[in-house]
């Protein structure tokens, strides 16, 4: 099990959230779905069954839309962090990165993927 953090909606006195440890194991998922309502984003992590078409949810999460709002303007950020970092480009519904066109070593050869 790994130590996360977790938002405890207690705030300190400059009204800001204050973070706490909690013990949590780790999980992994390669699929997400989303669906929304006027009230709520609902992101539903899975795992593929290897050989099958079949799916198992092992999370599922229920985002306000200023909290779906903020996940976006964090995963975009991170996203481009991760594309410079490794000189890439994710290419969004495959599960790939593609090397960025151009971008060599230095001797001609493709950079690093």
């Amino acid at each position: 099990m790994t130590k996360k953090k977790v938002n405890e909606k207690q705030a300190d006195p400059q009204n800001q959230p204050e973070w706490v440890e909690i013990e949590s194991a780790s999980i992994y998922v390669d699929i997400i779905r989303l669906s929304s309502n006027e009230r709520h984003f609902i992101f539903n992590f899975a795992q593929s069954t290897p050989g099958s078409s079949k799916m198992r949810i092992v999370s599922k999460i229920t985002l306000h839309p200023k909290t779906a709002g903020e996940l976006l303007a964090i995963l975009t950020k991170q996203v481009s962090f991760y594309e410079k970092q490794f000189n890439c480009k994710i290419i969004p519904g495959t599960g790939r990165t593609q090397e960025k066109v151009g971008d060599t070593d230095g001797n001609g050869n493709p950079g690093k993927k």
